[in-house]
């Protein structure tokens, strides 16, 4: 009979060990659920975390969303300058017409708050005025007197009535060849931040001038308003201005003044367009490469 009644409860089979068996599974169970839930929580926060710095770096790199131009936006309204990869040892850029530290990319710096002006109060000689690099005209009116902005050297066409405005930018291209070459550059719209509905480049006027020889482009008005004499119309977009055979003689250097401003005389220049930003970059390319190989007078190097 004892022999039976051990068969009845043989080891493992104990009810108060089972009991204690689901006791302990259920335990296990809540500290597994109670892991899971925390893995959740980690990983939306780890989501969270993510997505905010996505919208922090979109934030900065568009030059903040509110487009009022807080001073320290380099990277929105940048104007680069650089040449087709494939020509580095045809031609070279640089801010110096010595071409120490010669380059294939030029960045120029940002304009931020450009008050309307007019062709007549840039400096007409204002390419002879600069050495290189940005030579903006960007202040705060309320912080200057009339004759701050009557720039020693300037030739006016006419005497300004308000601060000029205005980006400009110099550089020099040089044909790094023994032999004369064609090229050609695009003016593009890379991008743009529009906080109202009438776009800023509707107002915008672009003159490039080579070596004192000046053209500008702008947008036809939106009215029908003829634009200014001697005046051509910008492209369709993004290549908005585009200039073949440029030509430039063996060793021979090209120097170039960008300058760009909101014309007070547009009809599309009024309050709906202010806060809005552009940014531009010009590209120059070889038509003809008559030289397979020459000596590699270029650099990597970008000046910021």
């Amino acid at each position: 009979m004892a022999d039976k009644d051990v068969n009845k409860n043989p080891p493992g089979n104990d009810p108060a060990e089972n009991s204690l068996a689901v006791k302990r599974s259920g335990k296990q169970t809540a500290k597994l659920q109670q892991r899971i839930k925390v893995t959740k929580w980690i990983l939306f926060c780890l989501l969270l975390l993510v997505i905010i710095l996505y919208l922090l770096f979109i934030f900065f790199w568009r030059g903040g969303l509110d487009g009022e131009g807080g001073g320290d936006e380099p990277d929105y309204g940048d104007f680069t300058v650089q040449i087709d990869e494939g020509n580095r040892n045809l031609i070279s850029l640089s801010e110096d017409i010595e071409f120490e530290g010669a380059t294939i990319r030029l960045q120029g710096s940002s304009v931020d708050d450009l008050w309307h002006c007019k062709r007549l109060w840039i400096p007409s000689n204002i390419q002879d005025l600069s050495d290189g690099g940005a030579h903006h005209a960007t202040h705060d009116i309320k912080d200057y007197g009339k004759d701050v902005y009557l720039i020693e050297g300037a030739e006016y066409d006419e005497e300004p009535l308000e601060l000029p405005s205005y980006f400009a930018y110099t550089f020099f291209l040089k044909n790094c060849s023994d032999e004369e070459i064609q090229y050609t550059y695009d003016f593009v719209l890379v991008d743009r931040l529009i906080k109202s509905e009438l776009d800023a480049l509707e107002a915008v006027r672009v003159m490039i001038i080579r070596n004192g020889e000046e053209t500008i482009w702008a947008n036809p008005s939106l009215d029908g308003t003829p634009i200014e004499a001697d005046t051509l119309l910008f492209n369709e977009e993004p290549r908005i201005i585009t200039t073949l055979d440029n030509r430039i003689g063996a060793g021979a250097i090209d120097k170039y003044t960008i300058v760009m401003w909101v014309d007070g005389d547009d009809p599309e220049c009024v309050n709906d367009i202010w806060g809005n930003q552009l940014k531009f970059e010009m590209n120059f390319e070889v038509q003809n490469k008559l030289k397979d190989s020459v000596d590699d007078t270029t650099s990597e190097t970008s000046d910021q």
